[in-house]
C-alpha cells in the first residue's frame, strides 16, 4: 500500500519534494480519476474495516488462531488507515474544510509510518501462516498446540517491524511548500536531512528490497510447496488407508466400513481439519499474490527508472513536474487491490475453513435466534399427535376419526 509519497524525491502527485521554491501545488493532472480511484477504495476498506473487526472479536481467544486473529487486527488498521489518508484527505481538499485538512496534514507522518510497519507486518504473518501449514503436512506440528509460541512468534514480527521501519518517522515530515497559492494543495510529505542522507537511502532500499521483493518469493515458493506436498499427502493417506482397511478385514473379519470407522474416526477428523486450515491458507496466500503484484512490478520499475533516463520517463514527465497517467493509475490500482487483499480474508475463511465459519456464525446474534426458530418449527412438524387416552394417530392412518376435543399435541 502506498501512501502519496514514494519517497524518491517526488510525491505521487507529481509535485517536487524537497525544492519548494518552484512554487508547484500538490494537485493532480487527473483529478476527477483518482478521485473516482480512490473513492472506489474507500468502499472497499470501509467493507474491510468492518469484517476485519467482526473478525477479530469472533478469534479473539479461540485456539489455533493467533495468527489469523492478528492478521485481522493487521487489516482492520490497514483499511482504516486508507479511509482516513486518503479518501477523508481528497474530502477536504475538494470540499475546501480546514479543520479536516490540517487535523489529517497534522498526523500525517504518524500514519505513514504506521502504514508502512502494516504493509511490511503482513506478508510476514502469512510466511509464519505457511511455514506452520507446511510443518502440519510433514506432521511436524499439530493444529491447536503451541498457543504459546504463536504469540511469541507475533511479538517478535511486531517487534522487527517496529525496529525495521519505526526510524522512518526521522526521515519524513510534512512542509509547506512555498510559492504555492492553494492552501488545500500547499502541504506535502517531505524528506528531512536525515531522510536525503545516503545512510538512510541505502537503509530504506535494502528494508524495501527484503520487505516487498524477498517476501513476495518466499511467499511464492512457500504456496508451491505447501501444494505439491499436499497432493503427495492425499495420495499416501489413500494408500494407507487401503492397507489398513485390508488388513483388518483380513484379521478381524470386519466389515470395510465399519473396520474404516473404528481405526480411522480421529484421524480423519484431524486431518480434516488440517487439510482446511491448508487449503484456506493457499487461497489467502494466492489471493496476497495477486493483489500484491501490480506492487511489486512497480518497485521494479522504479529501481530500474533510477539508473535509466528512459525508463524514468514512464514514471515522471519532466516538463509537467507531474506523474504519467499511466504510472498514477497502476499507483493507484495496486494500493486498491492490496486493500482488497486485506478486506476478502474474512469471506476467505468463511468459505473454506468449517471451524472458523462456526466461529463466525456464534458470533452473530441474528444467525443463533435463526437456527433456534428453526429448531422450534421443525420440533413442532415432528412432534406426534396423541389421544387422550395415550393412543398415538398417525394424520390420515386408521378407519375412525378422533373427535377435535380428544386430539391433542406434546410439546417437547
Amino acid at each position: 500500500m502506498e501512501f502519496p509519497t514514494n519517497e524518491t524525491g517526488y510525491d505521487d502527485s507529481g509535485g517536487v519534494k524537497g525544492n519548494e521554491s518552484l512554487g508547484f501545488c500538490d494537485e493532480e493532472a487527473n483529478p476527477n480519476f483518482r478521485l473516482f480511484m480512490i473513492s472506489f477504495g474507500m468502499l472497499i476498506a470501509l467493507v474491510g474495516c468492518v469484517c476485519n473487526l467482526f473478525l477479530f472479536s469472533a478469534l479473539l481467544g479461540v485456539r489455533g488462531y493467533m495468527y489469523q486473529c492478528f492478521l485481522a487486527f493487521l487489516d482492520f488498521t490497514m483499511c482504516e488507515l486508507f479511509v482516513q489518508v486518503f479518501w477523508l484527505l481528497r474530502i477536504s481538499q475538494v470540499l475546501e474544510i480546514k479543520w479536516l485538512y490540517d487535523g489529517i496534514q497534522l498526523t500525517y507522518t504518524i500514519t505513514f509510518v504506521l502504514s508502512r510497519l502494516v504493509q511490511i507486518a503482513i506478508p510476514y504473518v502469512l510466511i509464519a501462516i505457511s511455514a506452520e501449514r507446511f510443518g502440519q503436512i510433514k506432521g511436524r506440528s499439530n493444529f491447536h498446540s503451541k498457543g504459546s509460541r504463536r504469540l511469541l512468534i507475533c511479538f517478535i514480527i511486531a517487534t522487527i517491524t517496529i525496529f525495521m521501519r519505526g526510524p522512518l518517522i526521522f526521515a519524513v515530515s510534512v512542509k509547506p511548500m512555498e510559492g504555492c497559492d492553494k492552501y488545500f494543495y500547499s502541504k506535502i510529505l517531505q524528506l528531512t536531512k536525515f531522510g536525503e542522507s545516503n545512510t538512510w537511502r541505502i537503509l530504506d532500499f535494502m528494508q524495501q528490497f527484503l520487505n516487498l521483493f524477498v517476501t513476495f518469493l518466499i511467499l511464492c515458493l512457500l504456496n508451491i510447496l505447501i501444494v505439491q506436498k499436499l497432493k503427495k499427502s492425499h495420495q499416501r493417506a489413500r494408500r494407507q488407508s487401503a492397507s489398513v482397511s485390508h488388513t483388518l478385514e483380513l484379521t478381524c473379519k470386519l466389515p470395510k466400513s465399519q473396520s474404516m470407522r473404528k481405526l480411522d474416526d480421529e484421524t480423519k477428523r484431524e486431518q480434516k481439519r488440517v487439510r482446511c486450515a491448508i487449503r484456506t491458507t493457499t487461497v489467502i496466500i494466492s489471493c496476497y499474490l495477486a493483489c500484491n503484484a501490480l506492487n511489486f512490478l512497480l518497485f521494479c520499475l522504479e529501481q530500474a527508472a533510477s539508473k535509466s533516463r528512459h525508463l524514468s520517463s514512464l514514471i515522471f514527465n519532466d516538463e509537467t513536474q507531474q506523474f504519467t497517467f499511466g504510472y498514477l493509475f497502476m499507483s493507484d490500482l495496486g494500493t486498491n487491490l492490496f486493500v482488497l487483499s486485506s478486506a476478502i480474508r474474512v469471506f476467505i475463511y468463511y468459505k473454506y475453513n468449517p471451524e472458523i465459519r462456526k466461529q463466525i456464525r456464534n458470533s452473530l446474534p441474528f444467525y443463533n435466534m435463526l437456527i433456534m426458530q428453526k429448531r422450534r418449527r421443525k420440533s413442532r412438524r415432528m412432534d406426534p399427535i396423541v389421544s387422550i387416552n395415550g393412543n398415538a394417530s398417525a394424520s390420515g392412518g386408521g378407519n375412525e376419526s378422533l373427535p377435535l376435543q380428544t386430539i391433542q399435541f406434546i410439546d417437547n
